[in-house]
């Protein structure tokens, strides 16, 4: 009974098929047979949407953008403004691309500019989508109530692969900037960011948390072993590595709490408009609520920030003259030392197993890139260490500068 019952259903199916799906054969063979190029056509035409919906599918984001490498194909412009709509209009990229993402200036209909970020590598858009919204929700949670002269970003839009935020200057460059701005601009530079670091490092604070520099392939002591290695030091030089490095591993770790931080404060995220006269911090992906607070005179990233050593001395000494948390500022120099002195011996020893990029090597990058792939032992002893002792000297020169 239940085989009759199925066998019934099943040919039941089949004659409604017939009757639904017959009529509509027989047209399409009909239109076929008086006119055979009906059916290349149909198979053209599917074919080429296909291969549209294909090249849009390998086209968009998949282009990985890097250092000067980051102008938007005609294809990914066309692309990205059908998606920001007609209100805006992209008109270059700004500057250099960051690690993760790359800056475009948009204008809308009334000439106002805006911002438009792009993720560089469509493997990372999604967890990159994903920070930029944590960041809008903690800068709101968190900057509600901040009224200081040095500007966020406020966003615009984000999307499912790109950013909109509100334009608050351009980039700095690092050669003469400081040297040509007017002195009470600087002042208000300095003012302004040791206000901001103060409401920051006011919140979320919580328990000792020391600070640890050192990679998992590459500690401080393979910074010494590799300049010591190659013949770098003399006695003296290498009583200067060993003692910092000492000092470093043995110092008071009492005053490293952890804290509200933006664990990126450093050139490349600071800008300024000149016709406002106002500096913006920007990039708040990294806004770390357990974040460690001498991070917030370094960066997480590297120890080395770009801001000029004495500019940065004036910081601190305008942080500690209101906050309630006083800040070491002889550890802060010996944390630049130390970062210093990491980053170019790690990126000497690993530049030819890998493509470092700017926005994480910066120092290093902008010392060593007019070198070949691999840094032998001769570079090691007249570029690589005379660069760094170089470097220690300028930060000992601007951190006890009182002028």
């Amino acid at each position: 009974m239940k085989f009759l019952v199925k066998f019934e259903n099943n040919h039941l199916k089949n004659c409604l098929f017939t009757a639904i799906m017959g009529p509509i054969f027989a047209i399409v063979f009909t239109v076929c047979s008086v006119c055979p190029c009906a059916i290349d056509s149909l198979k053209s035409d599917f074919s080429a949407n296909l291969s549209e919906s294909k090249k849009e599918q390998h086209s968009i984001g998949k282009t990985i953008k890097s250092g000067k490498n980051n102008v938007l194909t005609e294809y990914e412009k066309d692309y990205y403004q059908r998606k920001i709509g007609n209100d805006y209009r992209i008109i270059s990229r700004r500057g250099e691309s960051g690690y993760w993402a790359t800056a475009y200036e948009l204008e809308n209909k009334s000439g106002d500019k805006f911002i438009l970020k792009i993720p560089n590598n469509p493997s990372y858009t999604k967890s990159w989508i994903d920070r930029q919204r944590l960041a809008e929700y903690r800068i709101k949670k968190y900057y509600e109530k901040y009224q200081g002269d040095l500007q966020i970003p406020n966003y615009i839009n984000i999307g499912d692969d790109f950013l909109i935020e509100e334009y608050l200057g351009k980039n700095i460059s690092k050669k003469g900037f400081w040297n040509d701005l007017p002195e009470d601009e600087v002042s208000k530079f300095i003012n302004s960011m040791a206000e901001f670091l103060k409401f920051t490092h006011s919140q979320e604070r919580g328990a000792i948390a020391p600070l640890d520099l050192d990679h998992p392939s590459f500690a401080l002591k393979d910074s010494l072993s590799y300049l010591d290695n190659a013949g770098a030091l003399n006695r003296e030089d290498r009583r200067l590595v060993l003692n910092l490095i000492e000092d470093f591993n043995h110092r008071d770790v009492s005053d490293e709490i952890t804290c509200l931080t933006h664990n990126d404060i450093r050139l490349q995220n600071i800008v300024y408009n000149a016709d406002t006269k106002k500096f913006a911090l920007i990039d708040f992906d990294s806004l770390d609520i357990n974040g460690k607070i001498y991070y917030g005179f370094t960066s997480k990233a590297m120890a080395v920030n770009g801001i000029p050593y004495e500019i940065h001395s004036k910081i601190i000494d305008k942080y500690n003259e209101t906050s309630d948390f006083k800040i070491n500022k002889e550890k802060v120099k010996m944390i630049h030392k130390v970062g210093s002195l990491l980053e170019i011996t790690a990126y000497s020893k690993f530049k030819h197993k890998c493509k470092p990029h700017a926005d994480i090597w910066p120092l290093a990058t902008s010392v060593f890139d007019k070198f070949g792939e691999k840094i032998d032992n001769n570079m090691v002893c007249n570029e690589v260490w005379p660069t760094i002792k170089e470097l220690f000297e300028e930060i000992d020169k601007g951190f006890d500068s009182q002028t």
